[in-house]
């Protein structure tokens, strides 16, 4: 289903160590020839247009660096005028963290005009949090704690006839899930880090709906955790304020409530076989999500959300790499897409609240 003109278009994407052609001394980073990088630009660029319908806001995982992210944003601009679509006029923004293999997270906004001087994304604040953060790891050692810090960007979306919707979105990474089971101190380190992000996360939420209850609040991205305690670490449940009991897990001391009201996990809204974003050893999995605020969801003015995942990754075979006019296997993700209905202005002066038996899920294998 194509977004319709009521509705804001949100994704989130894991690109997958996008790289360029152009060594970095200081990361050492694969560096890809400049065919190899054509072709997953391309890639990039046919997703995103034809699949996630050109979102008004992507949130963009695994991308080396802000001139990587904008030489993805100008070749989408450039493609959809050689192919007759409207130039979207994204504008990228990253901010580099402390991952040593140099992947970051940014945004992708779309700028274009909706009418005369006003662009459909209006960009506020642009902030990275936690870059320096310190945790104790379980030897009594400190280290930074955010690898790809989270990034918050401020924005008002815009709508042709007049009505705006302000939103602040968050682009988030987290730690993987890579040896989150072993029973040993590098186990225990792995989950000690992930439910310490969790907490970091959960208190940066907080913070902000405490110092502004109205604000409209999305976050995006990899979290590297399952909607569901894992019975090692409630990830997504301490970032929600929906935490399991610090017995219920492995990692102690958890089970704390650090957000009230909860933030709510969309990856609920879809029916099971249509939930996962990823393939691991043949299981399917979700990994990726959107999360928003109760500020958000009982908005006034905000009618059904649509929500689901662009198949053209995570059932297609490692060969589809190949391709370079497909956007299949350009990653190993799948990207995940809200869209927002924004209810005409007359209805949301009644002041009558969404609530979450109103919205409308599509579980689309493909958008």
């Amino acid at each position: 289903a194509l977004p319709q003109a009521d509705e804001i278009n949100v994704a989130t994407y894991n690109l997958q160590r996008f790289f360029d052609d152009v060594n970095d001394p200081a990361v050492g980073e694969p560096v890809l020839t400049t065919a190899a990088y054509d072709k997953r630009l391309n890639k990039a660029s046919l997703g995103i247009r034809n699949y996630l319908h050109f979102p008004d806001i992507l949130g963009a995982v695994e991308v080396e660096s802000l001139s990587v992210l904008t030489t993805l944003a100008n070749r989408i601009n450039a493609d959809a005028v050689a192919n007759g679509q409207p130039d979207p006029q994204y504008v990228a923004y990253l901010m580099e963290g402390n991952d040593v293999g140099g992947i970051d997270v940014g945004f992708l906004v779309k700028t274009a005009e909706v009418a005369a001087g006003v662009p459909r994304v209006q960009v506020g604040l642009v902030e990275q949090h936690g870059k320096n953060t310190q945790w104790i790891q379980p030897d009594g050692t400190s280290s930074l704690l955010n690898d790809r810090p989270p990034l918050s960007l401020e924005a008002v979306v815009n709508f042709a006839d007049g009505r705006q919707f302000p939103l602040t979105a968050i682009v988030v990474h987290q730690r993987s899930l890579n040896g989150n089971e072993t029973d040993d101190a590098a186990g225990a380190r792995v989950r000690a880090k992930r439910q310490a992000q969790a907490v970091f996360l959960a208190e940066l939420l907080q913070a902000r709906q405490s110092a502004d209850p109205a604000e409209h609040v999305l976050v995006m991205g990899d979290f590297n955790a399952f909607e569901f305690n894992d019975g090692y670490v409630d990830a997504l449940g301490t970032i929600t304020g929906q935490p399991a009991a610090d017995d219920e897990t492995i990692v102690t001391g958890d089970g704390i409530d650090l957000v009230n009201p909860d933030y709510q996990t969309l990856t609920w809204l879809l029916p099971p076989e249509s939930s996962y974003s990823y393939t691991f050893d043949g299981v399917v999995q979700s990994l990726d999500h959107v999360v928003a605020s109760s500020s958000l969801l009982t908005a006034s003015d905000v009618g059904n959300l649509r929500v689901s995942h662009a198949r053209i990754n995570a059932d297609f075979p490692e060969t589809a790499r190949n391709s370079g006019d497909t956007p299949t296997r350009l990653a190993d993700h799948d990207p995940t897409l809200v869209l927002i209905q924004l209810q005409m202005q007359q209805f949301a002066d009644l002041g009558v609240a969404a609530n979450a038996d109103q919205y409308r899920v599509e579980a689309g294998q493909t958008l």
